[in-house]
């Protein structure tokens, strides 16, 4: 669905054992309508096609797009605190914190986050909190292979937890009893975690009317659209009819980039009558373009005798310039003899590269470079540690460098260290280089 602002929401979800609930929700007014809800039995052993076969037999043709989820085996969803950053600053930073949350590589995992907007807790310096989902590579493979063989048709995968903020914002506690039976989604200060429920503890579900009313539906009349075998398993029911509520929120409009990849294939193609419209639209002005052709080709025959003359007076033009080019070749020569001489008193830029490159110890990077006249302004980034002072060392000790000042800074592990060096006339060392 990308960015556009959906008015009709089919969800479905899913718990650990069990069918799976279905929800179709609408835009009313300043509220939510909930057109239709199911609980639908399917075999435990081959649900994906049971999801399959209600996608087909059960989403209207009025909808704006398809939101399934539930557990998968092999996935976490956890928060992760961080510093006010975006786009690829955000990314890669993500990329590095996910090994200290999930004990395999990060091309092991496929990922899906969206960013959750909360004042961070007093005595931190995190500004923004990132929910993160993540399921191991092969699970996922098959998860989505298993519905592509079926038949599915969707536009995203979100698990509960994802849509929780900002529609359950007053809530401490999350429990979906069938989805995540052994783990409470656990409101502490501005930040939300998943954590294991010790055995000896119950905790209530999230119910059906307090899902209602927290996520904006007209209560009484959605109430009326729910079945009663529907409340009677409202454990997958109530995160039906969160994921549709969050499906039509400017949150997951933001998130849509991030959200873990759905294959284009499984993608539903929407808007036929649009797409037969466009074709009548096409054919008809193929017609009228052939007609305007002709004409064209009338026009355009009788302009070439006079392009005709015109090309004869060009080439006799043409001749000329190519005797004046003969002489301007000469001048060419003495004008790169000069460039060459004045050339040889300004500093090689691919030499000082070759020497910072060179420079730089192992497990550091160039992030940031700027060369100004006898100046360099380097940002190197890398591991922790003695990072700084090794780069200094090595940068003073290739003899084109002189430090006039540094800083560096550390978080997580990582260290970033700004360099000010004045570069020493090199016209004799690019002399002893080429020899």
């Amino acid at each position: 669905m990308g960015l556009a602002k959906a008015n009709e929401v089919v969800s479905f979800a899913w718990g650990a054992t069990g069918g799976i609930s279905l929800a179709v929700t609408r835009r009313a007014g300043d509220g939510l309508l909930l057109v239709e809800a199911r609980h639908l039995d399917v075999d435990e052993n081959n649900r994906w096609k049971g999801l399959a076969g209600a996608i087909k037999n059960h989403v209207p043709s009025t909808a704006d797009s398809i939101v399934i989820g539930g557990p998968l085996p092999g996935s976490a969803c956890l928060d992760f605190p961080f510093p006010s950053l975006s786009g690829n600053d955000l990314k890669e930073a993500l990329r590095y914190e996910i090994p200290r949350f999930f004990p395999m590589e990060p091309s092991e995992l496929q990922v899906g986050f969206r960013q959750i907007h909360a004042q961070a807790p007093e005595g931190m310096e995190s500004k923004t909190t990132i929910r993160v989902f993540a399921a191991r590579r092969d699970d996922w493979e098959d998860f989505i292979f298993s519905l592509s063989a079926a038949g599915a048709k969707f536009d995203a995968y979100l698990h509960p937890f994802m849509a929780v903020d900002p529609l359950f914002a007053e809530k401490k506690s999350i429990y979906f009893q069938d989805v995540e039976p052994n783990r409470l989604f656990l409101k502490e200060a501005s930040k939300r975690k998943p954590v294991e429920i010790p055995t000896q503890e119950t905790h209530v579900p999230i119910g059906i009317r307090e899902t209602l009313e927290s996520c904006g539906y007209d209560v009484e009349p959605s109430i009326d659209a729910i079945p009663e075998e529907a409340v009677e398993k409202e454990g997958t029911m109530a995160p039906a009819l969160l994921l549709a509520a969050f499906a039509l929120s400017a949150e997951y409009r933001n998130a849509t980039q991030t959200l873990p990849t759905i294959p284009s294939s499984l993608k539903p193609e929407r808007y036929r009558r649009a797409r037969a419209l466009t074709f009548t639209l096409a054919a008809a002005c193929a017609v009228l373009s052939l007609g305007i052709l002709g004409r064209n080709l009338w026009e355009v025959w009788s302009a070439h005798s006079k392009l005709k003359a015109e090309r004869l007076a060009v080439e006799k033009r043409t001749a000329a310039l190519q005797n004046s080019n003969t002489k301007l070749a000469s001048l060419d020569k003495e004008v790169l003899v000069k460039i060459s001489d004045a050339a040889s008193n300004i500093h090689n830029p691919v030499f000082i590269l070759h020497k910072l490159a060179a420079a730089i110890p192992e497990g550091m990077w160039l992030y940031k470079l700027s060369i100004k006249k006898n100046s360099l302004d380097i940002n190197v980034k890398g591991s922790g540690g003695q990072g700084a002072s090794k780069l200094l060392a090595a940068l003073n000790s290739t003899g084109m460098f002189k430090t006039k000042s540094s800083y560096s800074k550390s978080w997580k592990g990582m260290e970033s260290v700004y360099v000010s060096m004045a570069i020493i006339n090199n016209h004799n060392n690019t002399d002893k280089e080429s020899e």
